[in-house]
């Protein structure tokens, strides 16, 4: 998997903590991981930067954002407002605010009728990776009907169980893609998918000649 920058360039410890887990996990499988990815979002929300997009070719596209909160930060969970202690703000949403950033990566596809058809999964955590299960519980969170389910801890970013919570999630739904359709969906990431039709090659050229390569090239850009 490449890994886009190859670390990190802040001093948000929660966020690394993530971002060398994902590199743990992930770094032999065929893939693309994003920190800060881009997004100009199309809701009044201007941009939106997810703080980590995994585009994976077996288990799909997963959006990762990570709170470096202890346990002791949290003061109480009232729906998607966490009330928070000794934090850089006295709430936040961080569930609603990853929920938001899914509706943006999936509006990405919209144009594409083919990757629409693929019904390629889409997920989303909220990642706590300096609290660990037995707090979280011992809190009540563990059975809060916001959190079950969405926010994975400690122990489910270790370079084992990460691996296996992500393809237990998502695996039994991902088709599978031909080289063609995993160009097109990279494409999209990278922002060279396009509705222009490919440039036809000259007829009667060679196969090698330049037209048919320019040709072969577009057609794996052009969004259908």
């Amino acid at each position: 998997m490449k890994f886009n920058p190859n670390y990190p360039n802040d001093n948000n410890k929660g966020q690394r903590q993530l971002w060398n887990a994902l590199k743990n996990a992930f770094e032999q499988d065929e893939g693309v991981a994003y920190y800060r990815y881009p997004i100009f979002a199309t809701s009044k929300r201007g941009r939106s930067e997810p703080d980590f997009l995994m585009i994976h070719r077996r288990f799909g596209i997963w959006i990762f954002e990570s709170k470096g909160c202890t346990i002791g930060n949290i003061a109480a969970i009232e729906g998607h407002d966490w009330q928070m202690r000794d934090w850089y703000a006295d709430s936040m949403s961080p569930i609603s605010q990853i929920e938001a950033q899914l509706f943006e990566v999936r509006a990405l596809f919209k144009p594409s009728p083919m990757l629409e058809k693929l019904k390629i999964p889409f997920e989303y955590r909220v990642v706590l990776p300096f609290i660990s299960a037995s707090e979280w519980a011992m809190q009540g969170f563990s059975k809060h009907p916001s959190t079950n389910g969405v926010v994975w801890l400690e122990e489910d970013i270790l370079q084992t169980s990460f691996r296996q919570q992500v393809k237990a999630v998502s695996s039994a739904y991902m088709p599978t893609l031909d080289d063609a359709q995993w160009e097109q969906i990279l494409g999209v990431f990278r922002g060279i998918a396009t509705t222009e039709p490919p440039r036809q090659p000259n007829p009667g050229a060679p196969v090698s000649c330049h037209s048919r390569v320019i040709h072969a090239v577009e057609s794996r850009n052009v969004v259908k």
